[in-house]
């Protein structure tokens, strides 16, 4: 029976959050219409309503869900603390039967000693697999909202359930144009801002320098054409400011150079490969 009200709870969860996605999408399409003067407002309000009710089933189901779930473990949890007192009880007859027994009599009570441990250790297991551990330490940074949603979901082994990053150490990847690529070396010094904190530096060393080159991403405005390689630096992130999936800028100290060097070196680059392929 416990078996069937978590199928069923299952079934009701995702019947409401298909339920609630065809709504949404509807809700979409009627902003749309409303935008554009084709439907009243009282019928825009009329599927905002609708997909309230939605969102609300799909909570009703997953507090169901949630409870069938408890109802489960607490039932693993009974059938143990039932097979332990059976087992002691066993164990005890086994005793008394050894003591003055026939031997097919010490041999049935053994037989089931050894089902009654068998079913212990598998509870056991049961129960040990209802927590997931992180092979590694760090703090897990999956929002909360999809942690929820993984409730009373069927996962394989190797599936991803949660993210999990070390944050005090942080690699951060740097995108250099493939033209000043040549005066970044391994071990040099970075100073990095974070968008989302500028008065804050963090300081690193260059770590690697990818092999390949890549096309420039569409949104990085400042590498107007050509491709950039990866540059990876590690920073110390104690105090845990920056957070996996963060974007700022980042300077590489690539030694000390003329102020007529500096204003020059496009135009010496340009004329230097350039012109050449001219001939």
């Amino acid at each position: 029976m416990l078996d069937q009200r978590l199928a069923k709870a299952k079934a009701a969860v995702g019947k409401a959050t298909t339920r609630l996605e065809y709504k949404r999408n509807d809700l979409d399409r009627f902003k749309a219409m409303l935008d554009a003067g084709f439907i009243s407002r009282r019928e825009f309000d009329i599927a905002e309503e609708e997909k309230a009710v939605r969102e609300q089933e799909v909570e009703e189901a997953e507090a169901e869900l949630k409870m069938v779930l408890a109802d489960d473990l607490a039932e693993v949890r009974n059938r143990l603390a039932i097979a332990e007192k059976e087992l002691d009880e066993t164990k005890g007859r086994l005793t008394v039967l050894l003591a003055g027994s026939r031997q097919e009599e010490i041999e049935g009570a053994e037989a089931e000693l050894a089902r009654l441990t068998a079913q212990q250790v598998y509870l056991e297991e049961q129960l040990r697999l209802l927590t997931v551990r992180s092979p590694h330490a760090g703090m897990v940074t999956t929002p909360a909202l999809e942690l929820k949603q993984m409730i009373g979901k069927h996962v394989m082994k190797g599936d991803l359930i949660a993210e999990v990053h070390e944050l005090k150490t942080t690699t951060v990847e740097i995108m250099i144009s493939e033209q000043d690529i040549g005066d970044v070396q391994i071990g040099q010094s970075v100073v990095l801002k974070a968008r989302a904190y500028p008065l804050d530096s963090l300081v690193g060393k260059v770590t690697s320098i990818a092999t390949t080159a890549a096309a420039a991403a569409p949104e990085k405005e400042e590498i107007r054409e050509g491709k950039t390689v990866l540059v990876t630096t590690q920073v110390d992130n104690s105090s845990l400011l920056l957070k996996p999936e963060m974007s700022g800028y980042a300077k590489v100290f690539c030694g000390e150079r003329s102020i007529f060097e500096l204003i020059t070196r496009r135009i010496a680059r340009y004329i230097r490969i350039e012109f050449w392929s001219w001939w």
